[in-house]
């Protein structure tokens, strides 16, 4: 089963290395500050577990890895910008490699949150030369390291000394198979995945880590997420070599390193040896914007020279001789004081000319009225009505036929012969006729019909029942 990586502060290695913290974890060990009890010197443990993370023993290949990184650490631990192993520990769980301590933490930690490199070309280039001869060194002896990143770079001594470390992904293959080996950020074109290609060179994969390296320490940021076509920063700077130069503050100089250093064809890019003699003749990595007011310290007064103030001299008119512009025999302009002009008048209209007013244009030909265009069928729906309501339609007619229609039949239905002017019902408008009328027959006649009318209404006016008129 897997231990914490907290549950082994306390213990004790080989008798007289304590481990006292937990300096980083990685994915394949935890790395752990130690101190010698006997004379206090610090010291830094790399714990290599030998259970995997399911709590299984580690398979032949992991342990040939772990082997690996400890035989190639082992052999480039002589230079001293290379961190020093100074030997291995075999634990019942864990292979212990003691190394020396650098307590001012990593390259990245340094740049990000310390910026002590971004803008001190110096102290950039001092740096640079010394992880350049860390690399050159392993490349020499045969080693190549596939992961050279600022998190696996150690920094000392108020940051003007680098150490590399982390030689977990290094090899000795000089063309390797391993796609996708690294950091995204640090890796180079050819170590991602292209089709039709087998195998990469190991040592321009890591020229070109150096060159991303190189940016952060100059400019604190990365050129791009990763080298390929589909990033957009690279694929603006493969169209243009001079792009990094619109977004970062790099000089002239150093921008054309970088495009030897970030050259698509391994074959064409430049070599460690040729990169070292052109950052130490690179006059200056970055250019920076002066202020327009700079800040002058009290000491630097002295250093001021005051230039003395002479005065202007006095004003003089261009055209000294005016007679040669104005005419002599021209009489004098008058000087007179303007006058006041009349007051406006508002209570007296008065008339304005008809010339004030433009003509009205009177076309020859004026236009015909436009008729309301005609509604078609199409667009209004319409309604077929039933018998029934054609026949009521004819009835509620307000013509002199549909007046004599519905008298005749109130006389088929009740029996009686009635003219419209003697008829129970009122006269239609429409229905009254321009000669004289006959005298209206009294209500007492008309007693077998409907009820008459009293003056006194102690008698309602009803209707009776078997004469009532039906309703449809």
């Amino acid at each position: 089963m897997a231990v914490a990586p907290e549950s082994r502060i306390g213990h004790y290695l080989d008798g007289h290395l304590q481990l006292v913290k937990v300096l980083g974890v990685g994915a394949y060990g935890v790395v752990y500050a130690a101190i010698d009890i006997y004379d206090n010197k610090p010291y830094a443990v790399k714990a290599l577990s030998k259970v995997g993370p399911t709590g299984l023993p580690l398979d032949d290949a992991q342990k040939k890895f772990q082997a690996r990184e400890i035989s190639l650490h082992a052999r480039a631990r002589r230079h001293p910008n290379i961190v020093s192993l100074i030997e291995i520990l075999d634990g019942p769980d864990c292979v212990y490699v003691v190394m020396e301590y650098c307590p001012e933490g990593d390259l990245f930690a340094a740049i990000t949150e310390k910026h002590q490199y971004v803008g001190d070309d110096a102290l950039a280039k001092q740096v640079f030369l010394q992880l350049l001869d860390a690399v050159q060194f392993c490349h020499r002896i045969g080693v190549y390291h596939r992961d050279l990143k600022p998190e696996n770079v150690l920094v000392c001594n108020q940051g003007q000394t680098v150490k590399l470390a982390d030689f977990g992904l290094a090899t000795v293959e000089q063309f390797t198979t391993d796609f996708g080996c690294g950091s995204t950020f640090y890796m180079s074109p050819e170590c991602h995945k292209r089709s039709g290609a087998t195998c990469y060179e190991s040592a321009p994969n890591d020229v070109w880590s150096l060159g991303v390296i190189l940016v952060n320490l100059t400019c604190g940021r990365n050129p791009w997420k990763r080298a390929e076509p589909r990033d957009e920063t690279y694929s603006a700077y493969l169209r243009d070599p001079q792009f990094l130069r619109s977004i970062l503050p790099l000089s002239y100089e150093l921008n054309q390193i970088l495009t030897r250093i970030f050259e698509p064809n391994p074959r064409k890019r430049i070599t460690l040896e040729e990169l070292r003699e052109a950052i130490i003749n690179c006059p200056r990595f970055t250019v920076y914007p002066q202020a327009s007011s700079p800040v002058i310290e009290d000491t630097d007064w002295t250093n001021v020279v005051v230039e003395e103030q002479v005065p202007a001299e006095p004003f003089r008119p261009i055209f000294k001789d005016v007679s040669t512009y104005v005419s002599v025999d021209a009489p004098p302009t008058p000087i007179s004081t303007p006058t006041k002009p009349a007051p406006l008048n508002l209570n007296v209209l008065r008339p304005i000319p008809n010339h004030h007013y433009p003509p009205t244009p009177v076309s020859p030909n004026p236009p015909r009225p436009r008729r309301p265009k005609r509604v078609g069928r199409q667009q209004i729906p319409h309604r077929k009505e039933t018998a029934a309501q054609r026949r009521c339609h004819r009835e509620m007619s307000l013509s002199h036929s549909s007046s004599i229609s519905s008298d005749r039949s109130f006389s088929r239905r009740f029996g009686a012969e009635l003219t419209p002017e003697n008829s129970p019902c009122p006269p239609t408008p429409t229905s009254i006729r321009d000669g004289p009328t006959s005298p209206r027959v009294p209500a007492e006649a008309l007693g077998f019909l409907c009820n008459p009318v009293m003056e006194n209404l102690e008698q309602p006016f009803t209707v009776p029942q078997s004469r009532g008129v039906p309703v449809y």
